[in-house]
């Protein structure tokens, strides 16, 4: 398995190119190993490796769930963009985004892997549970 959790690229092309628009901190990001070498890279992976394969090893064996964050893309949306709110709008749409898509995931998996009336069962106990939370 090879996992890189936050762990940022920060190519030297990159740096001169936060340089080259005014960006007075990119050497700060100098010499910590996030560049793009084979052996930053390689370095970087294998400690992610033996820090998160345990963990991920015991996700796997609960039936657990790892969500992730989002990219920071401001959701794809010029709009968003443009007004510079990738974080404060963009981030939430894209969390949004990732639970709708995950509990799709989940109904279709219940409705495949169960006989119809069971599933529905499944689902309503499931929708009642929901309901009872948020009246909390």
């Amino acid at each position: 398995m090879r996992t890189d959790v936050h762990a940022h690229l920060w190519s030297e092309d990159y740096l001169r190119l936060l340089e080259s628009h005014g960006r007075r901190d990119a050497a700060a990001h100098r010499g910590l190993g996030a560049g793009g070498s084979p052996r930053e890279l390689d370095a970087r992976f294998a400690g992610n490796d033996a820090a998160f394969t345990p963990l991920l090893a015991e996700l796997d064996r609960r039936g657990g769930v790892l969500s992730l964050h989002p990219s920071g893309h401001d959701a794809g949306s010029p709009l968003i963009a443009a007004h510079r709110m990738r974080w404060m709008v963009g981030a939430p749409t894209e969390d949004t985004y990732q639970s709708g898509q995950q509990l799709r995931r989940a109904v279709s998996f219940i409705e495949e892997a169960l006989p119809p009336e069971r599933a529905e069962q499944v689902l309503t106990a499931g929708a009642r549970l929901l309901s009872r939370r948020q009246a909390a």
